[in-house]
């Protein structure tokens, strides 16, 4: 990963330096999810007999998005950009079981990506006050994972004949396949001398991240560490296209579960400085 962002920045570096419509542009923003689905799942227990159940809905494609991106403009109204965004997702729960019992548990997850985004950028050219421009192109996540942490109160026996609720909590995380989604920029950038502008920008990206792998890095029962008595396949997790009857029966390997994949599609606000060469 380390790699593949210094061979990302190298490049912008070059293109910038040498390119005599060349640009380079550092923005912050805020992104809000879109297109919300099923994350997870609401299990509530009123009696011993009884239970509600309902979809969480939400996305994990909020937080606060922040680049650096590099371009070239071919001619006054056509160009190409590079950028590589650090994307810091919002804390999301995702599971929720409540009992009347006073048993229950709370799943949350907060993700953070490294993303590079070729463009395509149209521009209304610097001859106006006001420049408008519009962007489109891919973003590919090259880096980046999403912790989770699970917080429970389950009734055990701590000793003959009796039982206590105790406190769980298990900590982890989780990474995503190669996936690439697609992202579109409207905006409006202002000059404030020949070669820097301040700008802001309505930003779409669609985005579906794949599952590969979850590993389970503490699992606390009444503040004792019990990770070590865990077995592979109790702590660790893998994405696989197929299940069959031979499939997790082997407790030195992780447990393999089907592939899904995670929505972050967004719509958010940025705002940058561009210096032009």
């Amino acid at each position: 990963m380390k790699k593949v962002v210094l061979t990302m920045g190298a490049f912008l570096a070059l293109s910038v330096a040498t390119a005599q419509g060349g640009y380079a542009s550092l923005s912050v923003g805020y992104a809000a999810g879109t297109s919300a689905e099923a994350i997870g799942v609401k299990t509530d227990y009123p009696t011993a007999t009884t239970f509600t159940q309902s979809n969480v809905i939400g996305t994990y494609g909020g937080g606060i998005p922040m680049a650096l991106a590099g371009g070239y403009m071919i001619s006054e109204h056509f160009g190409l950009e590079l950028g590589v965004n650090y994307f810091m997702g919002a804390e999301v729960t995702t599971d929720v079981t409540t009992t009347f019992y006073g048993d229950g548990s709370t799943t949350t997850s907060q993700g953070d990506q490294i993303r590079v985004l070729p463009q395509l950028v149209l521009s209304t050219g610097s001859d106006f006050p006001i420049e408008i421009f519009a962007k489109a192109g891919v973003v590919m996540p090259v880096g980046g994972s999403t912790n989770f942490k699970v917080d429970a109160i389950s009734t055990m026996q701590v000793a003959p004949d009796v039982f206590a609720q105790v406190p769980v909590v298990a900590v982890g995380n989780a990474t995503g396949n190669f996936s690439y989604g697609y992202t579109g920029t409207v905006g409006a950038a202002y000059g404030i001398s020949d070669n820097l502008s301040i700008f802001g920008e309505l930003q779409y990206t669609g985005l579906r991240a794949l599952s590969k792998s979850q590993t389970i890095t503490s699992y606390m029962v009444g503040g004792v560490e019990q990770i070590s008595a865990m077995t592979v396949s109790d702590k660790e997790t893998t994405s696989v296209d197929e299940l069959i009857e031979t499939s997790n029966t082997d407790s030195t390997k992780p447990t393999e579960v089907l592939g899904t994949t995670a929505n972050y599609n967004s719509m958010g606000i940025n705002l940058g400085v561009c210096f032009k060469f």
